[in-house]
């Protein structure tokens, strides 16, 4: 039980110290770069990370194996499904819970993660 008392305490520490001193640094850098060739690989790069590309095929990869009967590969793509319906509710659970600030707020408004 120890132990993880230690690691809750180091992961506080190092997320308190990377807000202070490295989130808005880091901020700061990429906003300079928005308008350069590497924004654009970025903005490329996050379509990857559209919940669409892994929920529609997996979908549709359960029904059609489920129906040739190919039960245990069913069962992987139901898995990746139900673990990316998952985690996506949990991430809009949590982004309302605590409404971190996005770095264009910083920008604009000078509002920060923990601006009251």
């Amino acid at each position: 039980m120890r132990i993880w008392i230690y690691y809750i305490t180091v992961t506080v520490a190092l997320a308190t110290f990377s807000y202070y001193f490295i989130d808005i640094e880091v901020a700061k850098y990429f906003y300079t770069l928005r308008e350069s060739q590497i924004s654009y690989i970025f903005q490329y790069i996050t379509k990857f990370g559209r919940a669409e590309w892994y929920l529609i095929p997996s979908i549709i990869l359960f029904l059609y194996l489920k129906r040739v009967g190919a039960v245990e590969y069913a069962g992987m793509a139901i898995y990746i499904f139900i673990t990316n319906v998952i985690a996506g509710i949990g991430v809009i659970a949590l982004k309302f819970i605590f409404g971190r600030a996005r770095p264009e707020l910083y920008f604009s408004d000078k509002i920060t993660a923990l601006s009251g």
